[in-house]
């Protein structure tokens, strides 16, 4: 193997060994750093070669803490209360998290930078990312779109969308159009509507089988709707949206609190709260059921933001509703936990 000798890949400071060798199939050849190599142990080349789709940098923290590595600090408390009052979308490999009042931040991968100041101070608004720029709807009934400069006032929405700390509706991008689901889950009257915006105007879609402020994720064309009803659930619902009807699907294995997301073409959720319990717990959808993921999460939550990035599933911040918020934390679920089983 271009002379790099079958021996097992150990970490010489550390004592870390990963149990797989330069001959192992899970390594990524293409990656290796050959002008470093990798007989030093933990060194810059740790960084470029690739076991399971990890850095074995990576892999070295995961012998101390199996269940997520720890990739910075956020820039700002992304908690309110108990609440989380920030958004984040994945824009260009980069994240971008807004709110907490009016900030807006990005991370490149290495640091956090500081993009613009928000056009309205926003807790619990939606944002999409809709032709390259970012989209947010809330605080109420407003839409603004970044386009890279500037925010730019796109249209009223045409009911209140989101306003407080609690749940505010969901948004998400189909075919091209950006539609707009729910409501606080105390506005009854707006928290079974469905709109979307063609790019001119908001037109009415569908009345949702029942009162929503969860969470909202596209797949393969269709619109999936999961969890929140109510005050405080119970939050197990679990519908989808085939572009004429609403059709009910298997019940959430728990009370979910707006963490699902899509990775690897499935439909993943995380944590949860029931009202009394709080969870650690990492599913996915196998299209007939949930399936248990491999691992927990590094620390038991409601209200984190799951956000993917180049296919990593990242954790940022949180509250797990008790004096320990988790409100700067930024994690990154291993590869090997959702794609190795």
């Amino acid at each position: 193997m271009y002379g790099i000798s079958e021996q097992t890949i150990i970490n010489y400071q550390s004592g870390y060994n990963s149990g797989i060798s330069y001959a192992d199939s899970r390594v990524n050849e293409s990656s290796i750093n050959y002008s470093t190599g990798y007989n030093n142990g933990y060194n810059e080349g740790s960084n470029k070669v690739t076991i399971d789709g990890e850095s074995v940098k990576d892999k070295m923290e995961l012998s101390t803490n199996p269940n997520g590595i720890s990739v910075s600090t956020l820039p700002y408390d992304i908690k309110n209360n108990d609440y989380v009052a920030t958004v984040a979308v994945a824009l260009n490999n980069e994240i971008h998290i807004l709110g907490g009042g009016s900030n807006h931040y990005k991370w490149n991968g290495t640091n956090w930078t500081s993009v613009s100041t928000l056009p309205y101070g926003f807790e619990q608004s939606s944002a999409v990312v809709l032709n390259n720029e970012i989209h947010i709807l809330g605080g109420g009934d407003k839409h603004y779109k970044w386009d890279g400069n500037r925010w730019v006032q796109v249209s009223t929405l045409p009911y209140t969308f989101g306003s407080d700390i609690n749940h505010s509706g969901s948004a998400v991008v189909l075919n091209g159009e950006i539609h707009i689901l729910g409501a606080n889950y105390a506005d009854y009257d707006n928290s079974t509507k469905h709109y979307k915006w063609n790019g001119t105007n908001w037109t009415s879609v569908s009345t949702l089988p029942y009162g929503t402020g969860g969470s909202v994720v596209v797949l393969d064309g269709e619109i999936y709707i999961l969890s929140a009803s109510g005050n405080w659930g119970p939050y197990t619902q679990y519908y989808k949206w085939n572009g004429s009807t609403w059709i009910k699907l298997s019940d959430l294995p728990y009370s979910v609190v707006n963490h699902a997301f899509v990775v690897n073409n499935e439909i993943h959720i995380l944590g949860g709260y029931d009202g009394q319990s709080r969870y650690c717990y990492h599913h996915k959808w196998n299209g007939n059921t949930w399936d248990a993921v491999c691992g927990t999460l590094p620390y038991s939550f409601i209200n984190s933001i799951p956000i993917v990035v180049n296919n990593e599933i990242h954790l940022l911040g949180g509250s797990n509703g008790t004096s320990d918020y988790k409100s700067t934390n930024h994690y990154k679920i291993p590869k090997s936990n959702y794609t190795l089983y």
